[in-house]
């Protein structure tokens, strides 16, 4: 009996299928694709990154998005409005943390060598990469930027680096503090004092003309398989940054996108540049040196961080990358309001 009823089952489906056409297929793959998508979701809505699968997703947020929209006009084709109206829902839940960043605008590319306004701070954030031994292109980068503050990782040729970035401010000296151990080096028009040394992050601070700033600078450990370390070192970052007196700034290679825990963390005393200032998604890995940036960057995993009384007028990713794997990140800065003018410790 049961042998008998399988085949009158397969036609009876088969007669459904053909009874709703060729659209029946596509449709019901689409389907299938909102409930993976809804799950992930949720999944995350409720466990953040704590689930490893859900927290490789998140590293592909603003794609899964954007396939949603894509999914979208599938349903439009095929005439299908329950499905579209769910695919629409799903983008506006997913892509909802990066609404103004896209109304900004469909690029995140800054042009090179703009002028600050007057009394503002051109900030940028660059990983030059360890092993990428075109120092001149590196150099070559920067001084078309001519930042007033510059925070680099991954800095293994410091002296060769700094040799090429004499003429960065032409009849001013070049301030720098290093720290050689993690690779970690800022630069800056305005004095710098090197802080406490940190086995994890660079601590300094300096002295702008509207009063001192204090400054962290850090290459995050990668936290995709396990971001128990991320995590640990995002902890102990905002215990540090808590006691740190005035307007604060913190830059670097994080390893970790807008949607992975350790920068939710960060933005519960912080402020994201590109969240505040930055247009469409800002991805600045990977560049064109890796096989699978040659079309264009994926993700955002650096970033800038600006904490006490600064505007963001400009955030942005620069074009150049001197041969290096990420691109690098910009941001103007003014500075009004509360601890404007604290002395750094």
């Amino acid at each position: 009996m049961p042998a008998k009823r399988f085949p009158a089952a397969l036609a009876k489906m088969n007669g459904r299928l053909r009874a709703l056409g060729w659209r029946a297929v596509p449709a019901a793959m689409g389907a299938g694709y909102l409930v993976l998508v809804g799950v992930w979701w949720l999944a995350g809505a409720l466990s953040g990154d704590s689930i490893g699968i859900v927290r490789l997703a998140n590293y592909a947020t603003p794609w899964i998005g954007l396939s949603l929209l894509s999914l979208l006009l599938l349903a439009a084709l095929l005439r299908r409005p329950v499905l579209g109206g769910a695919a629409l829902l799903l983008a506006v839940l997913v892509l909802a943390p990066y609404g103004g960043q896209i109304f900004r605008g469909l690029t995140g590319i800054v042009a090179g060598g703009e002028a600050a306004p007057p009394d503002a701070l051109h900030v940028m954030s660059y990983n030059v990469m360890g092993r990428n031994w075109e120092v001149s292109r590196i150099a070559a980068v920067v001084l078309k930027q001519k930042p007033d503050l510059l925070l680099l990782q991954e800095v293994r040729q410091p002296e060769e680096l700094l040799d090429r970035l004499n003429d960065l401010y032409p009849d001013e000296l070049v301030h720098v503090v290093r720290d050689d151990r993690l690779k970690l080096m800022i630069v800056s028009r305005f004095p710098l004092r090197a802080g406490a040394w940190d086995r994890e992050f660079q601590r300094a601070s300096v002295r702008l003309p509207s009063g001192p700033m204090q400054l962290r600078n850090l290459h995050a450990i990668r936290g995709m398989r396990d971001d128990s370390a991320q995590l640990a070192l995002v902890d102990r970052l905002m215990d540090d940054i808590r006691e740190a007196p005035g307007p604060l700034l913190v830059a670097g290679d994080f390893n970790m996108t807008q949607a992975n825990e350790g920068y939710r963390r960060m933005r519960t005393l912080l402020r994201s540049t590109q969240e505040e200032a930055g247009r469409w998604f800002g991805f600045t890995f990977a560049t064109p040196h890796r096989r699978f940036g040659a079309l264009m960057p994926l993700i955002r995993i650096d970033h800038i961080f600006v904490g006490g009384g600064v505007e963001v007028v400009r955030a942005g990713r620069i074009g150049e990358y001197g041969n290096s794997d990420h691109f690098p990140i910009d941001a103007i800065l003014l500075f009004d309001g509360p601890g404007a003018g604290d002395d750094p410790q």
